[in-house]
């Protein structure tokens, strides 16, 4: 998403600078409010991009759950975590359960599908490449005739 957000803004703007500060929950609301203003007279654009910071809401929270957890070993072989609620500490019973190396991977393959989708805006941001292409020229074809 960082990388999207200066290529809204173009040339000169500055956007990585801009976005460098931003948690991710900001970040994700810059993204949506350019993204709409971009694409307003498209509408099958403005739904795929619904959908895309849907995907991206619960690859935060799939995210947040396995980083922000404590987690142990149990005897059946499972993760057993404790995810510990924020800001000002309360007395207050974390909510514990178990997850298989299985479901961990699930959760990391659904990031990592979010980040591809995520990357896949890049084209429909940018319309000429981020990066100057070079052709490559055999030596063949540099030798006069």
């Amino acid at each position: 998403m960082r990388l999207c957000v200066p290529m809204f803004l173009g040339p000169g703007q500055d956007g990585f600078i801009t976005t460098s500060l931003l948690d991710l929950r900001t970040l994700r609301s810059v993204l949506d409010a350019l993204c709409k203003r971009k694409f307003a007279t498209d509408s099958g654009k403005i739904a795929k991009l619904a959908k895309l910071m849907n995907r991206i809401d619960e690859a935060t929270r799939k995210r947040n759950t396995v980083v922000h957890s404590v987690w142990l070993p149990t005897e059946s072989g499972m993760a057993r975590g404790m995810k510990f609620p924020g800001g000002p500490r309360k007395w207050a019973k974390p909510p514990v359960f178990d997850m298989s190396a299985d479901e961990l991977d699930t959760i990391a393959d659904y990031i990592d599908s979010v980040t591809e989708d995520v990357g896949k805006l890049i084209p429909l941001i940018y319309s000429r490449p981020p990066v100057a292409t070079v052709r490559a020229v055999s030596p063949r074809a540099r030798r006069p005739p």
